[in-house]
């Protein structure tokens, strides 16, 4: 019988490190384009071989690909054919950030409130990422600004931070300084920086971010911090409540909370028909619901379905909330108290400005 359940057990561990190690190297919309790029190498050995082969050998040829047209000197060198592209014209895939989440960072520094950025993109990539889609005064929007992150590890491990000259990485430093740029780093030395700064002990820290693995599952494992989930996929599958004007894909957002400071109405638009298409999945179905799966009895006090999903879950355990995008909170009194995520009582719902349809009961 031990025999047995061992047996089982490395079995799930085997599937589980297959299932991390495609999520690690392929979880981006970057590198995404690898899973098409492996899918075709496939096809091309079975037509050299004739037949389906047992086991495919490709995938050290698809990692030496990648080293080569991601490794983040190839911004600045214009090689590898990726980053040239968007360096030539980074308007062309970058799109400007609107007035409401300019406004929205100024506020914060005008409140006092401390604001940074965490980003795993190389420098130079990133200042103009940033000044394309915040506009030439970007950086006096952010309290200290850490490039070259390369989170998860970030959070956990304890790689100093790294002065930078001119776009290069330098020697390493032990203390932080305000309306500066530094590259890697780690939780440790930014949390010494933020308690100096704010003058508190215990900082509440609220960290937006677009990835479940680098962004929201470590700050909430390792540093505690409130997160906030920017989770596109909401408004690819649509929200409750949130519906597009008659022939159009322009939404109105309602001022559900009816805060007597809070902005006039205003309008949204959503993804494109194209963009729709592409994102959303018609062989795996929806992001947070899988339909295959047997359904949890749930109460009619549930205000929506179960998440039985993987991202569900995770969604749930390490999120307070989640927005399709910055615009939809950019006008929300700073002091707004929303209601966060509970991985205990599902009657409690994160999900901002609405659920998404494949959660509604009805």
């Amino acid at each position: 019988m031990e025999l047995i359940v061992n047996g089982i057990m490395q079995q799930k561990l085997l599937v589980l490190s297959i299932i991390l190690i495609a999520i690690s190297s392929l979880r981006t919309f970057f590198d995404m384009s690898g899973i098409v790029v492996v899918a075709h190498l496939i096809d091309v050995i079975d037509k050299m071989e004739g037949k389906r082969l047992e086991k495919y050998n490709v995938w050290p040829d698809v990692v030496s690909a990648f080293t080569h047209v991601y490794r983040y000197q190839a911004y600045s060198e214009e090689t590898g054919g990726f980053f040239p592209k968007i360096k030539k014209d980074v308007s062309k895939f970058v799109e400007r950030r609107n007035d409401d989440v300019i406004e929205w960072l100024k506020s914060l520094k005008n409140h006092n409130k401390k604001v940074f950025i965490l980003t795993s993109s190389y420098v130079d990539f990133a200042k103009d990422i940033c000044q394309q889609s915040l506009g030439n005064d970007w950086m006096t929007y952010f309290d200290i600004i850490c490039t070259n992150a390369r989170k998860p590890g970030f959070f956990n491990l304890n790689r100093p931070f790294l002065r930078l000259d001119e776009n290069h990485e330098k020697e390493p430093v032990t203390e932080l300084t305000s309306n500066t740029v530094y590259s890697q780093g780690n939780l440790n030395t930014l949390m010494k920086y933020l308690r100096d700064i704010t003058g508190k002990d215990n900082p509440k820290i609220c960290f937006f971010g677009d990835s479940l693995r680098s962004d929201v599952f470590p700050s909430k494992k390792f540093a505690n911090w409130e997160t906030v989930y920017l989770l596109e996929e909401m408004e690819i599958e649509g929200m409750k409540g949130i519906d597009p004007k008659p022939s159009t894909r322009v939404i109105e957002l309602e001022d559900q909370q009816q805060e007597p400071n809070r902005k006039k109405r205003k309008l949204h638009e959503l993804p494109s028909e194209e963009d729709t298409r592409i994102l959303k999945s018609s062989k795996w179905g929806s992001f947070f619901c899988d339909e295959s799966l047997p359904s949890k009895v749930e109460s009619g006090q549930m205000k929506m379905r179960h998440m039985n999903t993987f991202w569900g879950y995770l969604i749930r355990k390490y999120a307070d909330i989640a927005v399709p995008q910055l615009d939809y909170i950019a006008d929300f009194p700073l002091d707004h108290q929303y209601e966060v995520f509970d991985h205990k009582d599902e009657n409690k719902t994160g999900f901002y400005p609405g659920i998404p349809k494949s959660l509604d009961k009805v």
